[in-house]
């Protein structure tokens, strides 16, 4: 099924050609970071659908060789707000009440499909939904809003399934500024108690989107491994949502990854897959194969058309960058046969892949 996906933008020989193929079929693949599912699975089933993660999402996963994608189920974020649009009148602006929505969404769409999609709370949920030809989801926050200051609700989040946290998202929340705010973005006295208490309970921490100063109080207070699930190399491309060397070298000291993004990857011009190459280049050059992981934030399969509507002409109207041969995860392939072209072993595509992932969840959540 993934052979046809395989571009002819990349010349491989016949032989590499085969070997990509067969080293994405095996490999356990992790994305790091989506936004997509849970608006889809939250707003299609508040009107009647079922196993809307099987139906419209799932075959995008299967044909990309995906095992293992890290879902946003809350946060910051104002995509959440506008889905289901039957509770955006009282959901909009409650954090914490859209959240509880998406996730009771999404456990209740898995559990319909509990035969080919899994909820993983623990390391080993992701290995046997490869051994099993399963994907496996990963609840997580983009943005510590709906925590609203509490560490009790933290607890609660982690009772209901959530194993990753995104400190901050763009704004000001009670963890830590995000990048746009006009601060230095230092994380505040209730933010050193998640982290410690995130610590404890073994959920993952997610750098990106914070500020230098957040990113660096966070390594600072951190006993365990953390992420930056998509964010690039800034000394490629500068841009505030990618990581200096510095901050690069402090996450492989860290035991952690970075994973990729499919925006902000050349100063000019739109994405590239070769520009992506690239960054895996150097962030290897800099720290070695144990500390990059593939892209996240490539969303798709979800009412986009009605978000760009109700969000027009305001702070939040977007689009969202595609490399041409990565227009969707059902391509990932392409990435796979990019590293083979690169000189890349077995091994370490292995590790780029979901083998780093997978080492850092091992170390957090546990077995």
């Amino acid at each position: 099924m993934l052979r046809g996906f395989l571009t002819k933008m990349i010349r491989l020989t016949e032989k590499e050609e085969e070997r990509a193929f067969d080293l994405h079929r095996k490999s356990i693949v992790v994305v790091p970071h989506r936004d997509s599912a849970s608006c889809d699975v939250a707003e299609r089933r508040s009107r009647g659908e079922r196993k809307v993660m099987e139906s419209r999402q799932l075959p995008i996963l299967e044909q990309g060789g995906v095992t293992c994608v890290i879902e946003s189920v809350g946060g910051d974020t104002t995509l959440t707000s506008t889905f289901p649009l039957r509770a955006m009148h009282s959901s909009a602006s409650d954090s914490l009440k859209r959240s509880l929505i998406c996730i009771d969404s999404m456990v209740s769409d898995l559990h319909e499909s509990r035969e080919k999609l899994t909820h993983a709370t623990k390391a080993s949920d992701v290995s046997d939904a490869k051994e099993k030809g399963k994907v496996a989801v990963i609840f997580g926050f983009e943005g510590g809003s709906p925590l609203q200051g509490d560490l009790g609700l933290l607890r609660t989040f982690y009772r209901l399934g959530v194993r990753c946290v995104q400190p901050a998202w763009i704004f000001r929340n009670t963890i830590v500024d995000g990048v746009w705010e006009r601060t230095t973005g230092d994380i505040s006295n209730f933010g050193l108690e998640v982290i410690a208490e995130m610590n404890e309970l073994g959920m993952l921490i997610d750098v990106s989107h914070m500020k230098d100063q957040g990113f660096q109080d966070v390594m600072e207070a951190t006993r365990k491994p953390v992420i930056a699930s998509h964010s690039n190399s800034r000394s490629i491309c500068d841009h505030p949502r990618n990581l200096s060397d510095d901050q690069i070298k402090a996450l492989a000291e860290n035991e952690g990854v970075m994973g990729l993004n499919v925006g902000f990857v050349h100063k000019n011009g739109p994405p590239t897959l070769q520009g992506l190459l690239e960054h895996v280049d150097h962030v290897v050059d800099l720290v070695g194969a144990d500390h990059v992981g593939i892209f996240g934030d490539l969303n798709e399969q979800f009412p986009e058309e009605i978000y760009r509507e109700i969000w027009k002409d305001t702070l939040f109207s977007f689009s969202f960058p595609r490399p041409q041969g990565l227009e969707s995860l059902s391509k990932l392939p392409n990435f796979t046969k990019g590293l083979v072209s690169r000189g890349y072993s077995d091994q370490e595509i292995e590790k780029i892949l979901g083998a780093n992932f997978l080492r850092v969840f091992r170390d957090v959540f546990g077995e």
